[in-house]
């Protein structure tokens, strides 16, 4: 794998003040809480092998396909309070990533969009003033479309570092009189950064990547979701024949209280953790370099979320 030679000291500079902007909002993570439908805009675990690595100019396309299952103990969804709530969540993540052959602080300049197709299954029961009413429900459809309009990335001989801006788009389908939606019906501006350190030589590869999401209200319930800190890690070790194998984890925390007269459950506090292995295989079909990963979470000291396992399977190729 060929890692781009060192630029100067502008573009070391500006990735480090990027990561230190992160970081500084990170220490803010005093208390947790929780977000409408106890679920978050990042998907947590979405960044893992080369995270922080911006390729050369040219199309890229990944295809991402998750699945997650698990339980909450209540949530106020839809502006109801829920509880009880068994839930699985297949996603497909359409990626598609253009890097430019223009220039801007030392680096190429880059966007990305991101079309997330979701199949979500939800039971629980509904708190009534006459009882717990039990129900279940399956949907279909678009989720939030993500645009990415500036990805930055720099390269300093083992180190990478990569810096961009998601801006999500409540493009999918949300109503109040449904027990569950494809849409959290809320735009979000997140500020996101991720280190890769490779060893070409040795073949281990260390990732992280922190993002912080600013969600805006959800107009029809009147609630204001907190802010979330996130940070995806990675570990692998790579072998000359393309094979790689390590682990991932990822932190999830809400750093500000969520409001509104939508939020019937107060400051209900969360978080959450996952561990897991992974697996990466990296070819060329022809003259398209393609790549496939798999991997898998598992979630531990889960409060006030849904707590769960997901697993992943990533496919992607260069044009």
């Amino acid at each position: 794998m060929a890692i781009p030679r060192p630029s100067g000291r502008r573009r070391r500079m500006a990735g480090l003040a990027a990561l230190a902007a992160v970081c500084w909002l990170a220490l803010y993570c005093r208390t947790a809480y929780a977000s409408e439908s106890a679920t978050s805009t990042y998907p947590p675990g979405f960044q893992d092998t080369m995270a922080g690595y911006l390729p050369p100019p040219g199309f890229y396309f990944q295809q991402n396909l998750e699945f997650y299952t698990g339980h909450a103990s209540r949530s106020v969804s839809l502006g109801r309070v829920e509880a009880d709530l068994h839930g699985t969540l297949p996603v497909q993540y359409s990626i598609f990533n253009g890097v430019t052959k223009n220039r801007l602080w030392g680096s190429y300049y880059a966007w990305a969009a991101i079309i997330p197709i979701v199949e979500p299954e939800l039971s629980g029961f509904l708190k009534t003033p006459i009882g717990d009413l039990g129900r279940s429900q399956t949907v279909a459809g678009l989720s939030e479309i993500e645009i990415i309009p500036m990805m930055l990335g720099w390269h300093n001989g083992r180190s990478n570092q990569k810096a961009w801006v998601v801006v999500y788009i409540p493009t999918g389908e949300f109503s109040t009189t449904n027990f569950l939606s494809t849409s959290l019906n809320r735009w979000a501006l997140e500020f996101d950064y991720a280190y890769t350190f490779l060893d070409p030589r040795t073949g281990y590869e260390f990732d992280v990547a922190p993002g912080y999401t600013i969600n805006f209200e959800n107009p029809e319930t009147n609630y204001l979701s907190g802010q979330e800190f996130h940070m995806d890690y990675a570990a692998l070790k790579h072998w000359p024949n393309g094979l790689g194998v390590g682990a991932v984890g990822y932190a999830f925390v809400q750093t500000t209280p969520d409001s509104g007269s939508g939020a019937k459950l107060g400051a209900f506090e969360g978080r959450a953790f996952a561990l897991g292995p992974i697996l990466n295989y990296r070819a060329t079909l022809g003259s398209v370099p393609v790549g496939l990963t798999a991997k898998y979470y598992s979630e531990f000291g889960v409060s006030n979320r849904f707590e769960g396992h997901s697993y992943w399977l990533n496919i992607s190729a260069a044009f």
